[in-house]
């Protein structure tokens, strides 16, 4: 492209100039009071700390610059902590130098919540009297090609009001209101998120609960307060665990932990949802004020401006920091910079296949359809009441709509006949057998729901036992609302179902056009979720591409252990008996993989190629542009943009780094979602076989779609074990024991 200067990671050099031997620590579970609060309090006094497993012990360790650290420490243990030294390792440098940074930028007066830095100073009213906007930003350490890189991303942190607690918003707006609302946090000590559930009288919970969050029990009036059943967050696993260990948490009749804490210091967490309930039932449009999206010089420009506060050396409890002030380069003329194109192909008229650009609105015909299939069949189950109360006197019309659209999708893209029909139903999901039993029996091979999803528990035990009896389970969440507080149109999510009936019945709308070195490949993704009634286990998802065209998806069983990385280690183990002398591709969902992982598989397969694919504490890639000699300006990268950062060695592997972009952006005001991934592999690659991968890679994205407006960022068959994985992860939630799931029941999931 003439002019075109090449590309800029919103990403800058930090240089270890000198590290301590020794760190303090103390077992984690010793530790009295939620472990985020303590970790705040840590910043506030200076003091670096991190939490890191040695051994089979986990520990909070710090680094004690001004040596109030420690006796802050002691105070929150019986009978005080027992402290320990323990030596620093590199990857425990790494935690700590970006919480050096981050403790400097507290000094020039940001506030880290939640895992971001927010300027406290920018507030912007977005609701008056309910919800604010501030400045953020996301930062993280990374370690790339040798190097370690601070990432800096401009992004905003909504927060409710000070005076907007859950009590007073029921006052003002009524209990309608609060029924519709998502997740409450507690303002003061850690900011942290919980579900509300409904009311108890379990005053002796929430004080204790109160005491656990570090929070005074004065700030409460309690003959004014109401107590609210709260569940936390399903996320925050280590403070589940704490919580559960100081039993905190009850269990109700429905299976659901919870705890008690007053609605008087409970307060919205500031979702767009949230956002838009509380703006609809005031009659406010906040469609303006919520956007979040920033330019791509806008970007570059704020990171600029924070990197600015800090750049230079930093030091504290005898870690040593360099951050440069210019972020890192890449220029096409020193040819690190490789593009691809997204190859698929679709059919056209007669069995006419064509490659082209994949637009997730379009219809296709099939390219694959299941033998001896002529017929889709959906079930609508009516749930007349849960209609009536979120739809109101549109339910009808609405779901009637939906149901059209259903139809026209189905017909258009798979070139079947489509039958959809109703199944009256006012019971509860948990005992649905009946109903679903008389629908299997009349035929039907899909099946979907039609009922507000906002009952996790209920929706979790439908679609495990839908999936369980052959059907296929989807879901409409009736309860979500339009900025004015009308129900949202239903037709929207027609394409998503129909796209994900279609592929869950065998349907391939397109394939990968893939390229001449991955012939004869199985590609293998694996992905692992937290198993939550087995402590901290790990459930691996592993669907497995029997050929690299995408057409043909089979999955392994499941496997469960400790961690991510012994996940893969039985994955491998599973695939060098069912796979062994074939050529493998594997995708995992993590940044790296372990090199005495790949070394013990490497001879037990013909060719074993490994690419490590992550969004996590990535950053941006910008692409400079120069129509003069002195007009710089940044713009969006194409997608099929990849900077590579170099090769290096690793046992048996050769290992190359990039980071890119697979999807396409077609609106201007999205920043693209960029990646990092690493390729092991036994040769070295030419530069046609570098750019054959890749093209691969972002191809990938286009198998399993079912957005009618964006692409997925993962490829296929990562993007199904990923999603794979969460959808486990919430049905594993209420106790249900899903590492038993067959593997034909996970491919109707």
């Amino acid at each position: 492209m003439s002019g075109s200067k090449g590309y800029v990671e919103t990403a800058f050099k930090v240089t270890v100039e000198k590290r301590p031997e020794k760190m303090k620590c103390v077992p984690l579970g010793d530790i009295e009071f939620d472990i985020g609060f303590v970790r705040s309090e840590l910043r506030g006094k200076g003091c670096p700390s991190i939490i890191t497993k040695k051994g089979n012990e986990t520990y909070l360790c710090f680094l004690d610059s001004t040596q109030q650290c420690s006796s802050y420490i002691k105070g929150l243990c019986k009978g005080g902590c027992s402290q320990k030294e323990i030596n620093v390792e590199r990857a425990d440098v790494e935690k700590l130098a970006h919480e050096v940074a981050r403790i400097k930028l507290m000094r020039h007066g940001y506030r880290v919540i939640k895992g971001k830095l927010v300027n406290v100073d920018s507030l912007s009213v977005i609701v008056p009297g309910y919800f604010n906007k501030f400045d953020a930003y996301k930062t993280s350490l990374t370690h790339f090609h040798g190097e370690i890189l601070l990432a800096i991303d401009k992004s905003f942190k909504l927060e409710p009001d000070r005076e907007a607690s859950l009590s007073k918003i029921s006052e003002k707006l009524g209990a309608d209101v609060i029924e519709s609302l998502g997740f409450v946090k507690v303002i003061g000590g850690d900011h942290r998120a919980f579900k509300p559930i409904g009311y108890c009288d379990n005053v002796d919970l929430a004080r204790r609960m109160l005491r656990f969050l570090n929070i005074d029990l004065d700030r409460v009036d309690w003959s004014r307060s109401k107590i609210v059943k709260v569940q936390p967050h399903h996320l925050a696993l280590s403070f589940i665990d704490q919580a559960r260990k100081k039993d905190l948490l009850l269990m109700d009749d429905r299976g659901n932990y919870y705890t008690c804490l007053p609605d008087t210091l409970l307060y919205l967490v500031a979702s767009l949802d949230n956002i838009k309930v509380i703006a609809g039932a005031l009659g406010r449009d906040v469609s303006g004020v919520t956007k979040l999206t920033l330019p791509p010089q806008t970007r570059l420009d704020e990171s600029l401006k924070l990197v600015r506060l800090i750049a230079g050396t930093l030091s504290l409890g005898g870690l040593e920091i360099h951050v440069d002030d210019k972020p890192l380069l890449i220029y096409e003329d020193r040819g690190e910079v490789l593009r691809v194109q997204a190859s698929l192909k679709k059919r056209r008229g007669e069995g006419e296949e064509v490659t082209h650009k994949f637009t997730p609105g379009n219809p296709y015909e099939p390219i694959v359809a299941p033998r001896g299939l002529s017929e889709v069949n959906v079930a609508i189950i009516r749930r007349s009441s849960l209609e009536k109360k979120h739809l109101g006197n549109k339910a009808s019309v609405l779901v009637d709509g939906f149901k059209q659209k259903l139809r026209k999708w189905l017909a258009s893209e798979a070139k079947v006949k489509v039958t959809v029909e109703d199944f009256p139903y006012n019971g509860d999901l948990l005992n649905i057998d009946e109903v679903v039993e008389e629908i299997r029996d009349k035929g039907f091979n899909a099946h979907v729901v039609i009922a507000p999803v906002s009952d996790e528990r209920e929706y979790a035990f439908f679609e495990y036992g839908v999936a369980r009896k052959g059907l296929i389970p989807q879901a409409l969440d009736l309860s979500k609302k339009t900025p004015k507080g009308e129900p949202l149109s239903l037709m929207y999510g027609a394409l998503p179902i129909a796209r994900h009936i279609e592929y869950k019945l065998g349907f391939r709308l397109v394939k990968i056009d893939y390229p001449p070195m991955l012939k004869d490949y199985v590609v293998v993704a694996v992905d692992a979720t937290p198993l939550m009634f087995k402590g901290y286990s790990k459930l691996g998802v592993a669907p497995v591409l029997m050929d690299p065209s995408g057409l043909n998806l089979e999955y392994l069983d499941l496997v469960v252990g400790g961690n991510e990385e012994e996940v893969l280690d039985k994955v491998l183990d599973i695939l060098s008996d069912k796979l062994r002398y074939r050529k493998v591709l594997i995708y995992v969902n993590r940044a790296s993989v372990p090199q005495d992982i790949l070394d013990r598989y490497v001879d037990r397969f013909k060719e074993l190629l490994v690419v490590a694919f992550s969004k996590r504490g990535v950053p941006r890639l910008l692409k400079l542009q120069s129509e003069g000699q002195e007009d710089i300006s940044v713009s969006l990268p194409e997608g099929g943009s990849f900077v590579k950062h170099g090769v290096t060695s690793s046992g048996s592997f050769n290992v190359y780094h990039y980071i890119g972009v697979t999807n396409t952006i077609e609106r201007d005001d999205l920043t693209p979602i960029t990646v990092t991934l690493r390729v092991y592999t036994r040769r070295m690659l030419s530069g046609s076989e570098e750019r054959a991968l890749l093209g691969y890679v972002q191809s990938s994205t286009g198998i399993y779609v079912e957005s009618p407006y964006n692409l997925p960022s993962l490829p296929q068959p990562l993007h199904e074990a990923h999603r794979l994985s969460r959808k486990l992860y919430k049905i594993s939630r209420w106790g249900v024991r899903v590492e038993k799931l067959k593997p034909e029941v996970l491919g109707r999931l």
